[in-house]
């Protein structure tokens, strides 16, 4: 009897060992971001972000990126003279008409193709509200459906009194 007791406590604890990494991961599934100005002037090799091209630089590279394109978000490679080598992801055309993924072809644009720079950032309240209402809404399907951890039953254990 001692015995199962403590297999007991141990599928429990494992239980909630698996919750508490689930609702960890959840938060991380749901991950909200937003493009804000950078913090540094130059933003660092494999940094996301998102250029506004200027009317100029739609025309001259409608031939390489497409036409129309106004809006190009990817991963930075590099920046240096040349311009800013972007691993391209996805790019929008005007009043989002156009819109196509890549799959991180690198690009250069010159510094002055571009009229605005955005780095992508971690949105800490729109991950907690997203994750938040993530987890409830499993929490509220478990309970509704049974599949609660009251009614989980571990081979070999006892079971739910309930039953």
């Amino acid at each position: 009897m001692n015995q199962q007791c403590g297999c007991a406590r141990g599928r429990a604890a494992l239980l909630r060992t698996w919750c508490v990494g689930a609702v960890w991961g959840q938060l991380v599934v749901s991950g909200c971001y937003s493009y804000g100005a950078p913090r540094n002037v130059a933003p660092q090799p494999g940094t996301h972000v998102a250029i506004r091209l200027s009317g100029d630089a739609t025309r001259d590279l409608a031939l390489q990126i497409g036409i129309g394109v106004t809006y190009v978000e990817g991963v930075v490679v590099g920046d240096d003279s040349a311009g800013l080598h972007l691993a391209v992801t996805h790019v929008d055309g005007r009043s989002g008409g156009s819109s196509a993924v890549w799959a991180g072809e690198r690009f250069t644009f010159p510094h002055d193709s571009y009229l605005s720079l955005e780095v992508r950032h971690l949105s800490l309240p729109g991950t907690v509200l997203v994750g938040g209402l993530s987890i409830g809404a499993v929490v509220a399907m478990s309970q509704a459906f049974g599949t609660g951890a009251a009614a989980i039953s571990v081979p070999g254990s006892l079971g739910n009194p309930r039953q």
